[in-house]
């Protein structure tokens, strides 16, 4: 039996299973038991797991007792949220399940919160916290549906973590595990926005529209019921991935389009109402600057229809002018309307664009925006280089550079 066979008959991924193979990463108590009842063994210890894995021996039980000694012992360490009483994470998924998801719903929102300051304490955090949440998510119960939302909701944010790090592999890992858990769910919601989100790893991360499309194609026959929100969210990833997609241009470029309109037309005027709005994060700004995007991916590819570099910047420019769901968002907006002012060639507004979207990028310790912000500085028309905004800007970057090479 592969890797690939075994990920496929217990619910993970080949990429998991070799790492648990080669000692790297011990199996979740839900895996553990998945292993147990795919080889029809009564315990642990016949897996070999000492030996394989260099994990514990312990029965399913003892596991979820193990993970949930380490929860408590680290967020009383850190004080990470004052309000929860760690020993209801302790033993709430035996005991009090209902305690346990509200504990969970704090110590989230602590992430959040700390997500811009400390994405190594959230990921840790989560990381501990995931087990017990994992195992009401994909259990049925009266709690799986809150469960599953607030295991999505965990795992968006260590996507985020990862992305920074530019960790691809752990991203895929990661929306395959969030995928399984909305389909688990029976949420069309969760589901949906599950598959956007492992869609866009391929999209942004490995600029594989191919792949990136085949895996929305799964979410359009639930499009019809899912929240406003969600549609455009969906809609989104549907024409950047379409303005990407080189195997029928014109096809392509025209339902890139189309999709631009359906996605306007599906956000609700109050985005923040949505109750899975932490897991989207997009509003009208979010959406004008991936529509801005898009016309700068086929300004790109089709260099003869100038029109399309004018509609990203003044899409662009319309982002910027509303309130962003994060200074994030303003920061790549700010650098992709810099790269439309240099496609229209307004040099003025290109190096004001990169000025201030630098300025918060440092300020935030965005570091991956640092990067592609010499990527947009890298392509300055060499009539532009002698400005002195431009050599002001490269004796701020020179530092980042090496870091930007690598």
């Amino acid at each position: 039996m592969t890797e690939a066979e075994l990920a496929e008959k217990i619910g993970s991924d080949a990429e998991t299973v070799r790492r648990w193979e080669a000692g790297t990463q011990m199996p979740y108590a839900h895996y553990v038991k998945k292993l147990c009842d795919f080889f029809n063994v009564k315990h642990p210890k016949e897996l070999n797991l000492d030996a394989q894995f260099g994990a514990p021996t312990q029965s399913r039980e003892e596991i979820i007792a193990m993970y949930r000694r380490e929860l408590f012992e680290y967020i009383r360490a850190t004080s990470i949220v004052a309000s929860v009483d760690p020993s209801v994470l302790l033993s709430a998924t035996v005991n009090d399940p209902n305690e346990f998801v509200h504990a969970c719903r704090a110590v989230l929102d602590d992430c959040w919160d700390r997500y811009e300051h400390n994405r190594h304490l959230v990921d840790h955090t989560i990381t501990t916290l995931m087990p017990g949440l994992r195992e009401l998510a994909m259990e049925k119960s009266r709690y799986q549906h809150e469960a599953a939302s607030l295991a999505i909701e965990a795992k968006i944010l260590q996507i985020k973590i990862v992305s920074a790090k530019q960790d691809y592999k752990r991203r895929v890992s990661l929306g395959n595990d969030i995928v399984l858990i909305g389909k688990t769910s029976g949420d069309k919601n969760l589901h949906t926005i599950a598959i956007v989100w492992h869609a866009n790893t391929y999209t942004n991360c490995y600029f594989k529209p191919e792949t990136a499309i085949s895996i929305l194609n799964s979410a359009l026959p639930e499009i019809a019921d899912i929240s406003s929100l969600n549609k455009s969210s969906t809609y989104m990833e549907l024409f950047k991935v379409c303005a990407l997609d080189e195997k029928d241009t014109d096809k392509e470029a025209k339902k890139a389009r189309d999709y631009v309109e359906l996605a306007h037309m599906a956000m609700p005027e109050n985005p923040e109402l949505d109750p899975l709005y932490p897991c989207i994060s997009v509003g009208q700004s979010e959406l004008n600057m991936y529509e801005g995007n898009m016309y700068l991916i086929l300004a790109k590819r089709f260099p003869a229809h100038k029109e399309y570099g004018q509609k990203a910047f003044d899409t662009l420019v319309k982002s910027t002018n509303q309130e962003a769901v994060n200074t994030g968002y303003r920061c790549k907006a700010l650098m992709h309307q810099a790269d439309a002012a240099r496609c229209i060639g307004n040099m003025q507004h290109y190096f004001d664009c990169l000025e201030e979207g630098l300025r918060i990028a440092l300020q935030r310790g965005y570091q991956d925006l640092v990067t592609k912000i010499i990527f947009v500085l890298q392509k300055t028309p060499r009539k532009w280089r002698s400005e002195q905004q431009y050599k002001d800007l490269c004796k701020i970057l020179t530092p980042n550079s090496v870091i930007a090479h690598r």
